[in-house]
């Protein structure tokens, strides 16, 4: 997560989303009127070969989730990722 204080001219980075990823993460997102717990948005894949892909968001604080592969139920709960620096509850 970066972090600028004077419109984009300078940027301070804040916190790493992703580490040790065996794929290449996307810029993360951050959609149109963000709210705190749905802040941004990516995914990953090999951008070598066809590879996996899964969706990640985060939210306000920069804990990750990682969207189901696999969705076998109606609704799947997001599985919670761990950076380099766990976060607290």
């Amino acid at each position: 997560m970066w972090k600028s204080q004077d419109g984009g001219r300078t940027w301070v980075k804040e916190k790493n989303l992703t580490f040790d990823s065996p794929r290449n993460h996307g810029y993360a997102r951050r959609p149109l009127n963000a709210n705190n717990g749905f802040y941004a948005f990516w995914a990953d894949g090999n951008p070598e070969k066809m590879s996996k892909s899964c969706l990640y968001f985060c939210d306000k604080q920069g804990h990750v989730f990682k969207m189901p592969y696999d969705m076998n139920e109606e609704w799947e709960y997001p599985e919670r990722v761990f950076t380099e620096e766990p976060y607290g509850n």
